[in-house]
């Protein structure tokens, strides 16, 4: 079995060939059949948040039958692939009519309001689902994920400096900014489209987060096989350890505004809840 760098750097290697292939099929299949494009659009995105659950989400959706999601999880249409064009994205919902279809890219949490503004010409009446989680713990969990676990090593054997410049990157902060986020979607899309969910409802209440959210989005939770759902599965999880405090420090004084400013926003229970 190949390992899993082995397996990053031949999925690396050949999705340019696979998606030009996507490209040319998706152009000959609506050629055939013009009448197929209306139909094959999502009617629900999962935007996020990273290191937030939802590859636990994608994989609990696919549990219902009325549900069509694309073969793999993170389409990334609207923020790297979005050159690609409408019809490279209807093709990842082919075969799906007469189901409620929908994606999961945590990427679109950031998406700019101008590009937010194309989400809503694709579906105007789309449903968004939207997890948050303590600000400082997801920065350190995608830190730790790009650091530690993917290179398959301790975290006290990474340089201090090389942390801190992650920790520190605008590919990390803005993935925290929650109220930028909210605000940037809610520009557009009216809040009632956008269904939030908290990270730590995945352990406390797994079955009722996911009744919400099918309700949300316009899928009966009946048909949901549940005796089958491994509810408690822990996916694409950071082992369950303390962020050091050095670190902890660090991210306690880049996200201290943010978190001030999404009390204010959103005061719910959880959001409260959470300390510095």
């Amino acid at each position: 079995m190949p390992s899993s760098r082995l397996r990053r750097l031949l999925r690396r290697t050949f999705r340019p060939a696979v998606r030009r292939f996507e490209m040319a099929e998706a152009a000959v299949l609506f050629r055939l059949n013009p009448s197929a494009r209306p139909a094959h659009l999502p009617q629900f995105l999962g935007i996020g948040g990273q290191k937030c659950g939802t590859t636990w989400l994608d994989k609990m959706l696919r549990f219902h039958p009325h549900l069509g999601l694309p073969r793999r999880k993170e389409v990334h249409f609207f923020d790297s692939n979005y050159w690609r064009g409408v019809d490279w994205y209807r093709f990842h919902f082919r075969g799906m009519t007469g189901k409620l279809r929908g994606e999961i890219t945590p990427a679109y949490a950031i998406l700019p309001v101008d590009r937010i503004r194309e989400v809503y010409a694709v579906n105007p009446a789309m449903r968004l689902v939207l997890i948050l989680r303590h600000p400082v713990e997801r920065a350190w969990s995608q830190s730790e994920m790009a650091l530690a676990r993917n290179r398959r090593r301790p975290v006290a054997d990474i340089p201090e400096a090389d942390f801190l410049r992650h920790l520190e990157s605008e590919a990390v902060l803005s993935r925290s900014r929650f109220s930028v986020i909210l605000r940037n979607w809610l520009e557009v899309f009216p809040a009632e489209q956008l269904h939030i969910e908290f990270f730590e409802s995945i352990a406390t209440e797994p079955r009722e987060l996911l009744i919400r959210i099918l309700t949300h989005i316009g899928a009966d939770p009946a048909p949901m096989p549940w005796q089958d759902v491994p509810l408690h599965q822990r996916l694409n999880a950071n082992p369950g350890r303390d962020i050091p405090e050095k670190y902890h420090a660090r991210l306690r004084e880049l996200l201290s505004d943010e978190m001030a400013t999404l009390r204010e926003l959103l005061p719910r229970p959880e959001v409260l809840g959470w300390e510095l």
